[in-house]
């Protein structure tokens, strides 16, 4: 599976969506802490960019292994849509 077809499956912002099916893998919005961040001894906007990170990590992790679910015969057919 390349990037290509993961960076295919971006319908906005916070939503892959694959593009044989109707599956969608919504990311929720990750909130600024600055009360949280100075626990951490980081500013909010800090500790969110490394949560925004993981949060995408984990979702494109997702859509991968969705998209590896499907068959050669899915794949053979996207183009002719």
């Amino acid at each position: 599976m390349t990037d290509v077809v993961l960076a295919r499956t971006a319908r906005d912002e916070r939503t892959l969506a694959c593009p044989l099916c109707p599956f969608t893998l919504d990311v929720p919005p990750v909130p600024v802490s600055d009360a949280l961040g100075s626990v951490f001894g980081v500013s909010g906007s800090s500790l969110a960019r490394v949560h925004a990170d993981q949060a995408a990590g984990r979702a494109s992790q997702d859509m991968r292994a969705h998209l590896g679910g499907h068959s050669v015969e899915e794949w053979l057919g996207w183009g002719y849509r």
